[in-house]
This record gives structure tokens, C-alpha cells and sequence, in this order.
């Protein structure tokens, strides 16, 4: 993996920040089609399989970069492009918050950012769905032999493999989680507090 430090891009001009983000997803492609030439150049060589591997990781790099329902390369583009800061975020609270207000009781029209809070936040929140559903039936079909592997000793590599994986995804996670529950807490407090009649003193 390669890193890039593009902090100072967002002080550049639209077209330089879009052009910024689309350099790792260039990359990719760019692996992953030399990759692919020199298999169809070479189809007999003994890595072949091993460089088809790459290749397709390559690819699926490209496609979950550019996915714009995830804070990567694609959600930036996007964010540029329409110029609204934290798309996301302020997409997710429209749907949340005002959504059903603005349907239900409001009824008025949508104005231009309404519009793209309402439809962002509605497809983020599908393809939130469909990965918990995929992730699912990929621990179904996938993971679970392999921890089955794991388990029973018959693989030893692929046990380091695995716990490996499970400390660089599972300890981020648990400790994001962690802290959305402590915010959320501190939140509730702070509500509370707000909520409870005032003693005066005289």
C-alpha cells in the first residue's frame, strides 16, 4: 500500500481536488490492466494465477473506491462535485430528522439540496442494508470454513492470516463503536440535564 499526503489539495480549485481523488482509483486500473496484458501475453507462466489474483483485487479496488456510499475516492468526487461539504452526514440527518416531516406534514417542495440529502441518505442507507446482507451470507458461505480450519489446526497459516485480520478489522471497530457509545451517552446526558426543572434558591 502506498500513502499520499493530499491534505493541502482541498485548498486547491474543484477540478484539482476531483482530479486528487481519482489518482488512487487511476492507479488501480492501471495495476490491474498491466497486470491482465501480461497474463494474456504470457497465458504459461507459473504466477499466472497469482497475477489474475491481483488483478481482480485491483479491480475491486476500483469499484469500492468509487462506490459513493462510503467516505473513499467516489463520495469525494461526488462531494466536489455538487460543493457540499460533509454529504453524508448532512444527508443521513435529512433523512433522519426532517424526511418525514417534510412528506408527511410539511408538503412542500424540495428545494435542490433537499433533494440530493433525500435521495444520497435514501441510497446510503440501502447499501447499508445490502453489505450487513452480503457480509452475512459471506460469513455463511466463506468465513465460517475457514475459522473451521482455523479452529480445528489444520491450518496454522492461514490461523495467522486470520487473527490478523480479525486485529485489524475487529479492534477498529470495536473501539469506533466504543466511542459512538460513549458520544452518544455523554448526549443523552447533557439532554437530561437540560430536562430537569431548575431548583431556584431565594
Amino acid at each position: 500500500a502506498f500513502f499520499v499526503d493530499t491534505t493541502d489539495i482541498w485548498m486547491a480549485l474543484k477540478a484539482a481536488r476531483i482530479a486528487t481523488s481519482f489518482a488512487g482509483v487511476t492507479a488501480d486500473l492501471v495495476v490491474g490492466g498491466l497486470l491482465i496484458i501480461v497474463i494474456a501475453l504470457f497465458p504459461g507462466l507459473p504466477v499466472a494465477a497469482l497475477l489474475f489474483q491481483a488483478a481482480a483485487m485491483a479491480y475491486l479496488g476500483v469499484v469500492m473506491n468509487l462506490a459513493p456510499f462510503m467516505e473513499l475516492d467516489g463520495y469525494f468526487v461526488l462531494m466536489d462535485w455538487l460543493e457540499i461539504p460533509l454529504l453524508r452526514k448532512k444527508s443521513l440527518g435529512f433523512v433522519r430528522e426532517r424526511l418525514a416531516k417534510k412528506l408527511l406534514r410539511e408538503r412542500t417542495p424540495f428545494s435542490r439540496e433537499e433533494r440530493i440529502f433525500a435521495t444520497y441518505g435514501l441510497l446510503t442507507g440501502t447499501f447499508t442494508v445490502l453489505t450487513v446482507l452480503l457480509t452475512i451470507f459471506l460469513w455463511q458461505s466463506q468465513v465460517r470454513g475457514l475459522v473451521d480450519a482455523v479452529l480445528s489446526g489444520r491450518d496454522i497459516l492461514g490461523a495467522v492470516l486470520a487473527g490478523g485480520l480479525v486485529l485489524m478489522a475487529g479492534v477498529p471497530l470495536i473501539l469506533g463503536l466504543l466511542v459512538k457509545a460513549a458520544l452518544l451517552i455523554g448526549v443523552g446526558a447533557a439532554r437530561l440535564r437540560e430536562k430537569r426543572p431548575r431548583i431556584g434558591t431565594g
